[in-house]
């Protein structure tokens, strides 16, 4: 109590509630910059999928359009 006293006396109310923003911002930069990073690889493991998906239609596409080619050919 004597602490937060002298602190009171030192700084003034202004400068207690300044320190105390500071410290709750951090905290809340720090939560945020977590959740970012959960955000991101969620990201990346979704282009990841999409990208798989996209390579395997071009695949069947492309199998696709050499059946139409052979066929066209045999007629």
């Amino acid at each position: 109590m004597d602490a937060i006293l002298e602190a009171l006396a030192s700084y003034g109310i202004a400068g207690i509630f300044l320190a105390v923003l500071v410290y709750y911002l951090n905290k809340l930069t720090d939560i945020h910059r977590d959740e970012r990073k959960e955000w991101q690889e969620a990201n990346n493991s979704h282009v990841d999928k999409f990208s798989e998906v996209i390579a395997e239609n071009t695949k069947a596409l492309t199998e696709m359009r050499s059946e139409l080619k052979e066929n066209r050919c045999k007629m």
